[in-house]
């Protein structure tokens, strides 16, 4: 089965964008556009990473970020923030438990790099 990589971002554009990229590479992708989408994804699939941005309505990237890590077989699934905020948004995503941050622009290689890096 191919690992299902779930990509959070109220931006049709990024999401669309990512989606591509990471379907051309082979892997399948969930959207949502908020946390809360995000999270009833989680409840009823089993994604191998989130890539999320952290700046969303409803629920932003940091809640988002702790509650997946509280739901059961989540601890140490690889959730990673895409955004363009600075770098104290950086260290406040990894005290809510980010394992790691891409910054917007990004590049597609950089997005595959990191995910096969991390699921394989």
């Amino acid at each position: 089965m191919k690992s299902q990589i779930l990509i959070v971002d109220d931006s049709e554009t990024i999401r669309e964008a990512l989606s591509q990229i990471i379907r051309d590479a082979g892997f399948t992708v969930l959207v949502a556009e908020n946390g809360k989408e995000a999270l009833s994804i989680c409840e009823n699939s089993t994604p191998s990473m989130l890539i999320s941005d952290l700046n969303m309505p409803g629920m932003d990237g940091f809640s988002l970020v702790t509650t997946v890590r509280k739901m059961p077989g989540n601890r140490f699934m690889p959730i990673i923030i895409l955004s363009s905020e600075s770098i104290t948004h950086k260290e406040r995503a990894k005290e809510a438990g980010a394992s790691g941050w891409i910054s917007k622009p990004f590049k597609p290689e950089q997005v595959i790099s990191i995910i096969k890096m991390v699921v394989g």
